[in-house]
């Protein structure tokens, strides 16, 4: 009889950390799916904070900046909604239909740097499964 308890709680502990992996797993794609749906829709309303991504790449790029580059229609969408980059003096800011949208690349001399969006919710996605794996709630 205890052998069959304690076998019936083997079980019981086994499916507990099956539906918590589970939950676990639905909570974070749950949130990363959220962050995209806003993520997405600042870059087509034209608030996605493009300047703080630009003013950051430019200032820890290696050589003299040339280049910022965007997809056409994120390039549009935000000079529509009024917002210009500080560009560093001789820094052009060009459309260029092969980025993906919510992609931004900076280029100087010797040096090219890609922003992607959906890397970075990649690598919080990575982030988030990670850290609960190791300090589990």
């Amino acid at each position: 009889m205890a052998d069959k308890l304690h076998r019936a709680l083997d079980d019981f502990s086994r499916q507990i950390a099956s539906r918590r992996e589970a939950w676990r797993q639905g909570a974070v794609e749950l949130g990363i799916l959220v962050a995209a749906h806003f993520l997405k829709h600042s870059v087509e309303s034209g608030t996605f904070p493009w300047s703080d991504v630009i003013d950051e790449m430019t200032a820890t790029l290696t050589g003299t900046p040339l280049e910022v580059r965007l997809h056409p229609t994120d390039l549009e969408v935000w000079q529509r909604a009024g917002h210009e980059p500080a560009l560093p003096p001789g820094v052009r800011l060009v459309a260029d239909g092969q980025l993906r949208r919510g992609e931004c690349l900076v280029a100087s001399d010797i040096e090219v740097r890609l922003h992607s969006l959906a890397d970075r919710l990649r690598s919080a996605r990575e982030t988030l499964l990670r850290e609960w794996e190791r300090d589990p709630i």
